[in-house]
């Protein structure tokens, strides 16, 4: 096996990986959004989450706490699965949200959910620059 096959090959594997990964949470999205009823929810509190360096460094992250309703009138409280930062607002502060109706704890606040788009975007075209020089180098080789 030459060498420019290997590299054509590492190249074009690391790119798909990177593909992958963004169309797995497209997809993820997608599919959430197919069934996600919308609500208003106030923050009610955000966990610092994150390494050592403390705060200012970058290496945190904020859960944010939600209250809200649902269609029926159920009230949640839930702690999202999704963080940020910068934090999405402060406690008493009004967010729009989506929640999945069968499982009302799980929800997306409209913010956060956007950031999360742009990585999956990001992960696309970041994967196809190596994974089209890859393909490329395999013809070649």
């Amino acid at each position: 096996m030459s060498a420019l096959l290997k590299i054509g090959i590492g190249f074009g594997a690391f790119g798909l990986l990177f593909v992958s990964i963004g169309a797995g949470l497209v997809l993820s999205e997608w599919r959430f959004g197919q069934h996600a009823e919308r609500a208003q929810g106030t923050l009610v509190g955000l966990r610092m989450v994150g390494g050592s360096a403390g705060p200012g460094t970058g290496s945190f992250y904020y859960l944010p706490t939600v209250r809200f309703r649902t269609g029926d009138g159920q009230e949640i409280e839930a702690e999202s699965r999704l963080g940020s930062n910068p934090p999405p607002g402060r406690p008493g502060d009004v967010v729009a949200l989506r929640f999945d109706p069968r499982r009302p704890e799980r929800f997306r606040l409209d913010r956060v959910d956007l950031i999360g788009n742009f990585v999956a975007i990001g992960c696309i075209f970041m994967g196809l620059l190596p994974l089209v020089v890859g393909i490329c180098l395999v013809k070649a080789a």
